[in-house]
């Protein structure tokens, strides 16, 4: 039997939310490259400063955008070394777009154009996904991997048993204590042998409770 048989459907279900809240992030990713993509599409055709660099950088967007695509819809594999060339090439290519737009909003137009401003809020929206899809995955898997590995202790079977039987132990202390206190031993003796008698049905049960589960 499965070690997480005390919680597939929980588990299940987590992983399940985990992995929906992951592709929205990928899916934001893929519509901040298709930004990148349309705002370099829109300065060559608006602008004609650093035509070469423009076309050089919008050719290495394009291409992103479609090994990006085709990861997300699971028709290609990266491995390691491509992974990592792709995620230097995109840091590249982000670095000089941004140093692109900044050189033309600040020293080169004497008034922002419209489409120079939507673009520049939706990237700026883009990367507000980016920063919270990043915070997401080194965070939130880790936190419910940690939550359920702490409900499922909780409410092992044996676990529970220990409990019960702690208690019942510190029950029948208590008991006998009180007992001894008003001075009737002879009560002291019942309850002790009433509650540690409750302790250890209590432990016959749990057992066989566990039994019948392993056994399904």
């Amino acid at each position: 039997m499965d070690e997480n048989f005390l919680l597939p459907k929980t588990e299940a279900a987590v992983n399940a939310i985990i992995y929906e809240f992951a592709r929205f992030f990928d899916a934001a990713r893929i519509g901040l490259q298709a930004i990148y993509v349309l705002y370099l599409a829109l300065r060559l055709y608006f602008m004609r400063n650093y035509v070469e660099l423009n076309i050089a950088i919008l050719i290495l967007s394009v291409a992103q955008l479609v090994l990006i695509l085709l990861d997300f819809l699971g028709k290609f594999d990266f491995d390691l070394l491509l992974q990592n060339i792709l995620r230097g090439s995109k840091l590249l290519a982000t670095f000089f777009m941004l140093v692109l737009f900044l050189t033309d909003t600040f020293f080169l137009t004497d008034e922002i154009q419209f489409w120079q401003a939507a673009t520049f809020a939706f990237m700026a929206v883009g990367w507000i996904l980016a920063l919270t899809g990043i915070v997401f995955s080194l965070t939130i898997p880790r936190y419910a991997r940690m939550i359920l590995e702490g409900f499922k202790s909780d409410i092992e079977v044996s676990g529970l048993a220990g409990r019960s039987f702690e208690r019942a132990k510190h029950a029948a202390a208590s008991a006998a204590r009180e007992a001894l206190d008003n001075a009737d031993v002879r009560g002291a003796a019942k309850a002790a042998a009433g509650t540690v008698g409750i302790a250890v049905a209590a432990k016959i049960v749990s057992k066989i409770f566990k039994h019948h589960i392993h056994k399904d």
